[in-house]
């Protein structure tokens, strides 16, 4: 059903323009001066984009690197907390994806663009540096408007998925976000259970949901933040990670859940629905 909040288009997103590093602001201004564009759009997404009215302005890239210390919290010698959440490595990787978006934006912003389709995250470890990780955000800006928007909305969704949305009377508001990242202290029990025959392990049943209802919490909670009516395209995924105990020997785990999808509003009734093809069945 049709929102009965009025809410204006992408461009009420609140925006700071973060700093773009010198290299990228002198790519970003040579394909802006060349006349041409470039794309990791496939055929397909191209033809859907245009068929919406809008046109590629170039590709665009936001990247962050942080240090993340991945120190291990509320185990106790006398009484550990089998679950707890590590909320400073939730918000520094929170952080940097939010970094490389806004960057990612930045780029859009400057090329004169009116939005960001087919959003990527990418992580990446340095095997010389373990703590460090390089979060990268990939996309094609796109533009309709003969006045950009001042803050260019992003989206997860294809060139196909856009125009379906379109078509649907909804418009893309911003990538959101949810994390967690959870530690699990594995106690002697747990451990036998692993070592024995198949069977369900309690304590990492509820770390998994524990980090689960947290990052999908944050991640309404983004959505709402963008003023939307809701999100499609959620990707989730769990990375687990062995960690020092600190008490005998190195068996407790590290449990991040990430969840990211593009949050939508409602702008307009959707269209009439018209069949792609007819098939004359003789």
């Amino acid at each position: 059903m049709p929102s009965s909040r009025r809410r204006p288009g992408p461009a009420a997103t609140s925006f700071a323009p973060p700093e773009l590093p010198a290299a990228a602001v002198r790519r970003v201004e040579r394909q802006r001066e060349s006349g041409t564009w470039s794309s990791d759009l496939t055929v397909c997404e191209l033809a859907a984009i245009r068929s919406a009215g809008f046109s590629p302005a170039g590709q665009v890239i936001g990247s962050s690197v942080h240090h993340v210390a991945w120190r291990s919290t509320g185990v106790s010698l006398h009484g550990p907390t089998p679950v707890v959440e590590l909320p400073d490595h939730s918000r520094a990787l929170y952080s940097a994806r939010r970094m490389a978006l806004g960057r990612m934006r930045e780029e859009a912003r400057r090329l004169g663009a009116d939005g960001v389709v087919a959003v990527r995250l990418v992580l990446r470890r340095f095997e010389q540096a373990p703590d460090a990780l390089e979060i990268t955000a990939l996309g094609t800006a796109i533009r309709r408007w003969a006045r950009p928007l001042a803050s260019p909305f992003l989206s997860t969704v294809d060139g196909q998925g856009f125009a379906k949305l379109l078509r649907a009377g909804l418009v893309p508001r911003a990538v959101v976000l949810g994390l967690s990242t959870v530690h699990v202290h594995t106690d002697e029990p747990t451990e036998l259970l692993m070592r024995g025959s198949s069977v369900e392990i309690p304590l990492f049943g509820a770390a998994v949901e524990r980090a689960r209802s947290l990052a999908m919490a944050r991640l309404a909670r983004d959505a709402e933040n963008a003023h939307a009516d809701g999100c499609v395209g959620s990707d989730v995924a769990l990375d687990v990670w062995r960690t020092p105990c600190g008490l005998d020997r190195e068996r407790d785990h590290l449990l991040q859940f990430t969840a990211v999808a593009t949050a939508v509003a409602r702008f307009a009734p959707p269209s009439r629905d018209v069949p792609d093809a007819v098939v004359i069945l003789r």
